[in-house]
Formats: C-alpha cells, structure tokens, sequence
C-alpha cells in the first residue's frame, strides 16, 4: 500500500485506507476513560510482545522500583549534596566514572582540559558549541598561547580548516553565583 495524503488520494487509494481502517478498528480494543487519553486495550496476537520481552520489561519495572527505594533509604542517612552520597549511591549499581576514585577517573581528571573538552561535548548543553567563524572581539586566546595545543597552528588556519570551536558564556554574564561552592 503506498501512503499517500487523505487529499491526494484517488479513489482506488481511499478505498483501500477505508478498508485497512476498517480492520484495525476491528482488531483493536480501545479504552476511553475520563480524564484520560484512550489507550488499546490488548493487542491482536500476531503483534503481542513474546514471553522473554514481557520478562524484560517487568524486569526493568521492577528495577526502576528498585533503585527507587534505594534512593530513598539512602538519602535517609546521607547528605544529598555530597561526594559520599554519590559514591554511596553508585556502590552496588554500575555509575559513571565520575563515582570511581581510581587514577584516570572522572575525579582525577575534572581540572584537565582534555576533560573539559570532552564534557563538553558529551555534557549537559552540548548546543553551546559553535564553529568560530570570524575571531570575536571578546576572544582572549592568541596564537602564542594555545600553539602548544594546535602544533603552532595560528588561529586563522584552524577558522579556515574549520577546527576551531568555542563556548561562549557571555549570555551568562550577570547571573548570581555562589561563590566557594
């Protein structure tokens, strides 16, 4: 059946979608319920989930619970806002290496600039990133001090070759912060 917009249809196109229609009104069971959006009750048995998906899915309901209640128990006993609590938190399921204090973990690498980078581009907003196009006024960095990054590249090549990005937080400026923390 090729798709085809309601209004571009010919005939021969609308009867066929009249009749599809027809047979899924038929082999589905719809609920509607105040209040909420309707919702298939059951499905035909050529489209139901197979035993081991069920099991999966249950399995995961009930981790989500799990980890849930563990949350809550362990937020009892510790501060939400500490390192520990973290660390704590991430001891029996697998965390990010930020948990991890071995050598090479996020930890031991946060102040480098190889890690900003990568927070960056992997972090929270990666939509900050821009392509430099043309050297900004407010732009503080000079050939001298980033050719031990770039191999002595000057600025202008890597603008040309388009390999050089910035996050700019000027639009930040201004807000309050916190300092010491």
């Amino acid at each position: 059946m090729q798709i085809v917009l309601a209004q571009s249809a010919t005939e021969q196109q609308r009867l066929v979608r009249e009749r599809t229609l027809a047979q899924q009104r038929a082999a589905y069971r719809w609920c509607r319920l105040p209040g909420a959006p309707p919702f298939c009750d059951g499905l035909p048995t050529a489209e139901e989930q197979s035993a081991s998906r069920k099991e999966s899915l249950l399995w995961d309901a009930a981790g989500s619970i799990w980890n849930t209640a563990a949350s809550v128990v362990a937020r009892l006993g510790l501060k939400p806002w500490s390192i520990n609590y973290f660390n704590h938190y991430y001891r029996t399921r697998p965390g990010p290496s930020v948990a991890k204090r071995a050598p090479g973990s996020g930890v031991a690498r946060w102040r480098t600039d190889k890690e900003f980078a990568r927070q960056r581009l992997n972090g929270v907003n990666p939509f900050m990133i821009t392509r430099v196009e043309h050297v900004p006024g407010h732009f503080p960095v000079t050939d001298d001090l980033i050719g031990g990054i770039t191999g002595g590249q000057p600025i202008a090549d890597l603008i040309s070759a388009h390999r050089l990005y910035m996050v700019d937080y000027a639009g930040l400026a201004g807000c309050p912060t916190n300092p010491g923390r």
